[in-house]
């Protein structure tokens, strides 16, 4: 009899064990505000805050800081803005990520913000994303840190680094979605100019210099002989049209 109640204390301390050290699944839990959120088994939501739900669990932080991770992937995944969030549209937010803390009980924290933070993002503001607004570029770069981001520099007429154009021309005949930047410092003065292949299938220019910007959409790209000069160009839309020259290729 002695041997058998040991092994079942054993058994139950080997439970314990598991259920305190071991990821789990995920279960939900309703909160004080009613609304039920997707949480580690054997945990409790205590408050939901402004930005935040605190939930409490008597498990280990390793096991929670597992569960929580798919209690995140169990919501939509989305990206934009170069974030990754997880959006719950039964409580419209949407999650940034976790922190986990010790003790007893152990500490989970998600922490969001209201509604789908992705809502009307495209893969064209995907593409243009990463380079930036051109308004916010430092008017005093330098043609070398310009090209250090590996943007297209024409300095005084003179072309810096052409192979950044041809990596973007040879991706516009393909057929990819991107964008190039290009800077033109004349002198004292800087001109930037983005050209982005749409999902429309057309053509986004936006000039920026002297602190403003404009953007225009047109039907075609491509190189155009000027003046005994070859420079990158744009039209309106037919083959007849004329090409309307944006900066030097050649």
């Amino acid at each position: 009899m002695k041997n058998r109640a040991l092994k079942t204390a054993a058994a139950a301390v080997l439970v314990l064990a598991a259920l305190y050290f071991l990821p789990l699944v995920v279960t939900e839990a309703g909160g004080p505000d009613g609304r039920v959120w997707h949480v580690p088994v054997f945990s409790s939501v205590r408050e939901v805050t402004e930005g935040q739900v605190n939930i409490t669990s008597f498990r280990s932080p390793y096991a929670l800081k597992k569960d929580a991770e798919n209690a995140m992937h169990s919501y939509e995944e989305s990206k934009c803005y170069g974030t990754t969030y997880y959006v719950d549209e039964v409580n419209d937010v949407s999650f940034t990520g976790y922190d986990v803390a010790g003790g007893l009980p152990a500490q989970l924290t998600y922490h969001y913000v209201p509604g789908n933070a992705c809502a009307g993002w495209t893969l064209d503001d995907e593409v243009a994303w990463e380079d930036g607004d051109p308004l916010e570029v430092d008017p005093r770069m330098t043609p070398q840190e310009a090209m250090e981001k590996n943007w297209y520099v024409v300095q005084d007429g003179r072309i810096l680094n052409i192979p950044q154009y041809y990596d973007f021309a040879r991706m516009v005949k393909q057929g990819v979605f991107c964008v190039k930047r290009t800077v033109i410092y004349e002198q004292d003065h800087m001109k930037i100019i983005d050209v982005q292949l749409l999902e429309s299938g057309r053509f986004l220019v936006t000039v920026t210099e002297d602190g403003e910007k404009n953007a225009r959409e047109y039907g075609r790209f491509s190189e155009a002989e000027i003046n005994g000069l070859k420079y990158a160009s744009v039209y309106y839309g037919s083959l007849e049209d004329e090409p309307i020259p944006l900066y030097p290729v050649e």
